[in-house]
């Protein structure tokens, strides 16, 4: 048997091991409505809305981190951030950013991570508003979803439009580590097109994700944290591109040691000192992507008189330690992640 005949049988083994995949592991969601916000640049996204049975409470926004779009919070039924705060009254809305999901038909315009900041969220913000006919918004933000709720408030530190805001393993920029700026520096180099295809790549490998611990597992999510089925569906459905120009920003300000507007002329550290909103922090203890003291670094410089920072894992009284993407759909996140948040959002609301 040559060579060639060999790779041709893998990589029918592959294609065919990747149709499987698409099949077995592609999970649809239905929602209650789905939205088009314009934002005041031109640029059309896509919101996903669970209706609350309790009219009296504020709204809640979710918004996604790096490399993947809402369904981070909705992999699966028993694996949802979203339904499970729609379960106990909450009208929950899932945002997608430019470039990602139901906004990825946009071509995004090419101004950097304060697209997200200046454009994105103030559009999600103000029409879940109106629609709602709620003055007021519960923001979460998972990884980069939580930086970008950094920058806005920085931007808006007197805002009323917040009434709380939770930072699910949200980084602050200017306090990431030497692993992550040599991941990033690395990033630089495989991003020659600008965008790194990691949902094309997801669709691809989702099918051997998860079935031991591999190095993928272990950089992702701490020991025995997630489960194979779920972490297979999770890759495959929530996966999405990375912008270059957005990985460059963060690169920027960890190595400048100072977080600034992509133009430099906004001093994130500035505004965030004087946000008065209340703000829960919540880390993993084992994540590899977002070390705590990149989310600790968010809470020491937060001005908010009612603030709190967690690092989720057995000495918070946990069932297991925490990584990263094992906060929205870890094997114990509805008991031991979920509650931290709805519990944030009930004690600061107008009911």
């Amino acid at each position: 048997m040559t060579t060639g005949v060999i790779l041709l049988g893998l990589l029918f083994l592959v294609v065919v091991a990747t149709a499987l995949s698409w099949v077995v592991l592609r999970v649809p969601r239905t929602y209650d409505d789905r939205y088009t916000v314009r934002t005041d640049d031109g640029v059309d996204l896509a919101l996903f809305r669970l209706r609350g049975a309790d009219p009296k409470r504020y709204p809640v926004l979710l918004v996604h981190g790096m490399g993947v779009d809402h369904r981070v919070f909705d992999v699966m039924d028993g694996v949802s951030l979203a339904r499970f705060l729609h379960a106990r009254g909450w009208d929950v809305w899932l945002l997608d950013l430019r470039g990602v999901g139901g906004s990825r038909r946009t071509a995004p315009r090419r101004g950097g991570f304060d697209d997200y900041v200046v454009h994105d969220l103030p559009a999600a913000l103000g029409f879940v508003q109106e629609t709602s006919r709620r003055p007021r918004v519960h923001l979460l933000g998972f990884s980069m979803g939580g930086t970008v709720g950094y920058g806005w408030c920085a931007r808006h530190p007197q805002t009323p439009a917040l009434a709380s805001f939770v930072a699910l393993g949200a980084p602050w920029p200017a306090d990431l580590g030497p692993e992550a700026r040599a991941t990033m520096g690395f990033a630089r180099h495989l991003l020659w097109t600008g965008v790194f295809y990691l949902d094309v790549l997801a669709k691809l490998g989702a099918w051997f994700q998860g079935l031991w611990y591999d190095v993928i597992w272990r950089f992702l999510g701490a020991p025995r944290g997630m489960v194979g089925p779920v972490f297979r569906r999770a890759v495959l459905n929530a996966s999405q591109p990375i912008r270059l120009d957005v990985v460059e920003g963060f690169r920027r300000a960890a190595e400048a040691g100072e977080w600034r507007s992509d133009d430099g002329s906004i001093a994130y550290d500035e505004g965030w000192s004087k946000v008065q909103l209340p703000v829960r922090f919540l880390t993993g203890d084992y994540d590899a992507v977002v070390a705590g003291s990149c989310v600790e670094g968010a809470w020491r410089r937060c001005g908010s008189p009612d603030k709190e920072f967690m690092m989720l894992g057995p000495e918070a009284g946990c069932a297991q330690s925490y990584g990263h993407v094992d906060l929205t759909w870890g094997r114990h996140a509805n008991d031991d992640v979920f509650p931290r948040i709805h519990d944030w959002f009930k004690r600061h609301d107008a009911a």
